[in-house]
């Protein structure tokens, strides 16, 4: 989903309840990938969460950790030189 299908399916209105601003997040590497989704995933499994309910956790997660990345500034640059990448581009 793209960050605008996101904001829409959560009904949130740019202006209104959101801007877009260019910030870096960070990207995992792709080792990591695979036993941290399946972490998810044993979540989802163990509180049987509705696949509905897994893209809206999942949806609020992403929108909720870029308000935390604005917000804090003082990210260590050890973790962003690590972490960086931009995921809009």
């Amino acid at each position: 989903m793209s960050p605008e299908e996101l904001v829409k399916s959560l009904g949130l209105t740019e202006g209104r309840h959101f801007k877009n601003l260019e910030i870096e997040l960070p990207v995992i590497d792709s080792h990591l990938y695979t036993s941290l989704g399946k972490e998810l995933f044993d979540l989802y499994e163990k509180y049987k969460v509705s696949p509905e309910d897994q893209r809206q956790v999942e949806a609020l997660n992403f929108l909720l950790m870029g308000f935390v990345f604005d917000r804090n500034k003082k990210v260590p640059p050890s973790f962003m030189k690590r972490m960086k990448k931009k995921i809009f581009s």
